[in-house]
């Protein structure tokens, strides 16, 4: 039989151990710094993960004053070159484990300041569904957001769909570049025209007394390349 010493040790351990357990009952795994003291990491007792702070707000929430200290770093070290490469999925997925419906998000990035009680996401990357999915097509598209100045919401500002249009000012482009609004070229060294060159518009500047020019690269009959005036 154990002496009453060694029962008493051994309760005495027991409740120095749940000591910590009970005055942070919210962190359920804590890694401290070198100090001994100052959290690093924590795994709350609702599954968030928070690295730099103890008070994760997220599923994993990395907190820090230099960069390399807030990134996610995903690094592949395979040897397949068509579908390597660090990544990041995100999945949306209906009740039941339902395919997406017309219209909803499938993921996104945000950018923009915390001060530790609302968020403000000033800009971003959102895909969608473009069409309800099925098992044969899964149509979809991006979405770029920023916020303009006095303002706090996001609005749309360029849209690439799923048939590689790129629509700038609209929402539903119908050809591989659609921009409603206007189209400013700036006067930059023109280069000589050439097959590489070919179908590049050229706007230039000229000075006092001479008119501008607006021009395209293109190919005549002969074969031959030249700028050749719109206007």
């Amino acid at each position: 039989m154990r002496s009453s010493k060694s029962i008493m040790t051994g309760v005495a351990v027991l409740a120095a151990l749940a000591l910590p357990m009970v005055a942070g009952a919210a962190n359920k795994l804590v890694v401290n710094g070198t100090d001994g003291t100052t959290p690093k990491m924590v795994v709350t007792d609702t599954g968030a993960i928070g690295s730099g702070t103890s008070t994760p707000s997220v599923a994993v929430q990395t907190v820090g004053a230099t960069p390399a200290a807030t990134q996610i770093m995903s690094q592949f070290t395979g040897t397949t070159t068509t579908s390597g490469g660090g990544g990041i999925v995100a999945y949306h997925n209906n009740a039941a484990g339902a395919l997406p419906n017309s219209g909803d998000r499938l993921g996104y990035i945000l950018f923009g300041g915390y001060d530790g009680t609302t968020p403000r996401n000033a800009a971003g990357v959102t895909a969608r569904t473009e069409g309800a999915w099925s098992s044969t097509s899964t149509p979809a598209f991006f979405s770029f957001e920023t916020t303009p100045a006095g303002s706090l919401t996001r609005l749309e500002r360029m849209r690439v769909t799923g048939d590689g249009n790129v629509g700038i000012g609209t929402t539903t482009p119908t050809q591989k570049l659609n921009i409603v609004g206007g189209i400013k070229f700036e006067n930059a060294t023109k280069p000589a025209c050439s097959s590489a060159v070919r179908g590049t518009f050229w706007y230039t500047y000229l000075g006092a007394g001479l008119a501008d020019t607006f021009e395209v690269c293109s190919k005549d009959a002969a074969g031959v390349y030249a700028w050749r005036s719109l206007f």
